[in-house]
């Protein structure tokens, strides 16, 4: 979505690749159409962030860049040396937006989450139920994506607060409560 507003996008991917290239469907067995989709209007650069040597690269990276972007909790975001506080002494200004399963300063703060999951919890499957009144998931990855969206909103709020104060920011938008707000009118209607 950042790309599809003008942004230049660097993905950073392990060596190997991000495993949803071999997602099927797709017409060619190292690009399924969810990965080429969701990819579009990208660079990627393979890197190994696990790797010390990953480093000087990432760092130069950081300092060119506007924003960085993750979705891991930020437990793992630091154990690979890309936590907000290293990265922000790096580059000043720079927006930090990243989309963990849940608000850190909740109960499941350190929870992994993936998108049926979060279906499940945020509603999304029960609003999706059968005529017995069984809870069906969705058919698509539907949180992920209000996440996504929720993300690249984020941080095109982050990038006009810095134009006006020159400061950067971390920004968190967390998957359960992105689709639970997302599904707001519902869960208000009981």
């Amino acid at each position: 979505v950042l790309g599809d507003l003008g942004a230049e996008v660097i993905k950073i991917e392990p060596p190997q690749g991000d495993l949803f290239r071999t997602v099927r469907p797709g017409r060619s067995r190292a690009m399924g159409a969810g990965f080429i989709g969701f990819n579009r209007n990208k660079r990627s650069l393979a890197l190994d962030l696990k790797h010390p040597q990953a480093r000087p690269v990432l760092d130069r990276l950081v300092a060119s860049a506007d924003v960085v972007v993750h979705n891991m909790r930020p437990s793992a975001a630091e154990s690979l040396g890309i936590g907000y506080a290293r990265l922000a002494a790096l580059k000043p200004g720079l927006v930090y937006a990243f989309a963990a399963g849940y608000d850190q300063s909740g109960p499941n703060a350190g929870e992994p989450a993936y998108d049926d999951v979060i279906q499940a919890a945020s509603g999304v499957a029960a609003l999706n139920a059968n005529d017995r009144g069984e809870p069906r998931y969705l058919s698509t990855i539907v949180c992920d994506k209000v996440g996504g969206l929720h993300l690249a909103i984020a941080v095109a709020a982050a990038l006009a607060r810095r134009a006006r104060t020159g400061e950067g920011c971390c920004v968190e938008a967390p998957m359960f409560e992105s689709t639970v707000s997302f599904l707001m009118s519902e869960q208000l209607g009981g």
